[in-house]
């Protein structure tokens, strides 16, 4: 089961709006949900909130390129395995408005994955944030931007998905996460 969530972000409110930031964006929802505070904890490099059942969720508080410092503190601060992470972030490579659960594999291209995957290899859950890619220009100017008010609303609505399926992600159910995560997937892709 579950015992570690780390939402991918980059610190700061220069960045709080852009694509990049989908994982605080989820953990902030579920913080919303829960009733749940977050606390800034110096040695884990994080702001953590206790989730109930032996969960923590992890806003890391370095930028994206080195999110796998707070992956490596948190596995070792609380004796978690590596199956035991979930790691939510932006995904390029999903139409905006879609939403992805998967374990393991590559990182296809995102920095904060290759530094995680560097520092406690590549077996963790992935919860993937469906962004789109851009028309025009490069990958790294567009996740540090924000959405336009549509496509904001369609990332929007995934996390409240997410946040309908959460207890059973961290229940272990995850095949039946999967099916009702990866089926809104298809939808977005026919819109």
């Amino acid at each position: 089961m579950i015992k570690i969530v780390i939402g991918l972000g980059n610190p700061g409110k220069q960045y709080a709006a852009t694509r990049h930031n989908a994982g605080f964006w989820l953990l902030d929802a579920i913080a919303r949900r829960d009733q749940l505070t977050f606390a800034s904890k110096s040695k884990l490099n994080a702001e953590v909130a206790a989730a109930g059942n032996g969960v923590y969720l992890f806003k890391p508080q370095t930028f994206m390129n080195l999110s796998g410092t707070t992956a490596i503190a948190a596995i070792n601060f609380y004796r978690a395995e590596t199956e035991q992470v979930l790691v939510v972030h932006d995904e390029v490579d999903l139409p905006t408005g879609s939403i992805k659960l998967k374990h393991g594999g590559g990182n296809a291209g995102h920095r904060g994955l290759a530094d995680i995957s560097q520092r406690i290899g590549n077996h963790y859950w992935r919860l993937r944030i469906g962004v789109g890619k851009p028309a025009v220009g490069g990958v790294h100017d567009y996740v540090l931007q924000s959405p336009p008010a549509a496509e904001q609303q369609q990332i929007d609505t995934t996390l409240t998905l997410a946040t309908e399926v959460w207890d059973k992600l961290l229940a272990g159910d995850y095949n039946n996460a999967m099916q009702i995560l990866n089926s809104s997937g298809k939808a977005a892709e026919q819109q």
